[in-house]
C-alpha cells in the first residue's frame, strides 16, 4: 500500500512532473503575449510643408524594421488654438500593391499625403503611425507645422475690361491688360467667359488656358450679340471677372 521510495530517486521524476504540469500553460500564454520588440515602429524621415492657405503636405519612409508585415499607415493631425488642441482628425494611406513594388526592398520609397480643407494661417500638430496584420503601431513624435497664411495666398486682382474687335461673322480679337495684383505669385493663365444677353442668363467659361494678353476667340454665332469678361489665375487661385466689355453684334453670313 502506498508508494515506496528508494533512495529518494523518485522524488526528482515526481518534482520534474509538477514542474512541467505548472510552466507548460504559462510558457504557452507567454507565446501568445507579441513581443515589445515586435510592435510596428513609426516611419522616420518625416517631413512637413505648408502648401497653401489650406492644404500641408506630409512626406516620411518606411523603417527597414517589420516593413514587410506594415500594410498602411495612419496620419493623425491636430488644429492647435491658444496651445490647446482643438480635434484631433486622421487619414489613413493603406499600402497598395504597387507601393510594394516601388523601392520596397531597398527601403527608399517616399511616401506623401496632402491635407487640405484646413484654416489659413492655423498651427497643427501631425504625428503618423504603422498598421498591419498585428494591429497598430506606435505613432511618431507629434510635430508642428502651420498653414500658410491668408495674405500669403492671394490669387490675382480681375484684369483690365477687354477690348474687342469683331473680325468676322463667328470670330473676335479680345485683349487686355493685367490687374494691378498679380497675388501672391505670378499669373499663369487667363481664362475668357462670355454672355449673350439676348439669350442667356448665365455666362459660359471657355476651358482653353490662354498664356498671352490677347486672342482670337473662334465659333461664335453670326448675328448674335455678346459681351466677354477675363479672368487671371495663379498657384492661389483665380481672380474675380474682370469688368464685362462692351455689348458687341457679331457680323452676318
Amino acid at each position: 500500500m502506498g508508494l515506496n521510495y528508494r533512495g529518494g530517486r523518485s522524488c526528482p521524476r515526481l518534482a520534474l512532473l509538477v514542474l512541467v504540469c505548472c510552466v507548460g500553460p504559462l510558457a504557452a500564454n507567454r507565446r501568445n503575449i507579441p513581443r515589445r520588440q515586435d510592435r510596428l515602429g513609426p516611419p522616420v524621415d518625416i517631413t512637413l510643408d505648408s502648401l497653401n492657405c489650406t492644404a500641408l503636405s506630409i512626406q516620411w519612409r518606411m523603417p527597414q524594421q517589420h516593413a514587410d508585415t506594415i500594410t498602411g499607415y495612419t496620419v493623425f493631425y491636430t488644429e492647435v488654438k491658444a496651445d490647446e488642441p482643438i480635434r484631433q482628425q486622421s487619414h489613413d494611406v493603406p499600402l497598395s500593391l504597387d507601393m510594394f513594388g516601388m523601392g520596397q526592398m531597398d527601403r527608399q520609397a517616399i511616401f506623401e499625403v496632402v491635407i487640405g480643407d484646413l484654416k489659413p494661417g492655423t498651427l497643427h500638430t501631425v504625428s503618423i503611425g504603422a498598421y498591419g496584420w498585428a494591429g497598430r503601431g506606435k505613432a511618431s513624435m507629434p510635430r508642428n507645422v502651420t498653414t500658410l497664411s491668408q495674405d500669403k495666398c492671394m490669387p490675382p486682382a480681375p484684369p483690365s475690361q477687354p477690348q474687342v474687335i469683331v473680325v468676322s461673322d463667328s470670330e473676335v480679337a479680345l485683349s487686355w491688360k493685367p490687374g494691378p495684383s498679380e497675388g501672391s505669385s505670378p499669373i499663369e493663365y487667363y481664362t475668357v467667359e462670355f454672355i449673350r444677353p439676348d439669350f442667356d442668363t448665365k455666362w459660359t467659361a471657355i476651358r482653353e488656358q490662354i498664356q498671352m494678353d490677347s486672342m482670337i476667340l473662334k465659333g461664335l454665332t453670326p448675328n448674335d450679340k455678346y459681351r466677354f469678361a477675363i479672368r487671371a489665375t495663379n498657384s492661389y487661385g483665380s481672380s474675380l471677372p474682370s469688368i464685362a466689355s462692351d455689348i458687341i453684334r457679331m457680323f452676318r453670313e
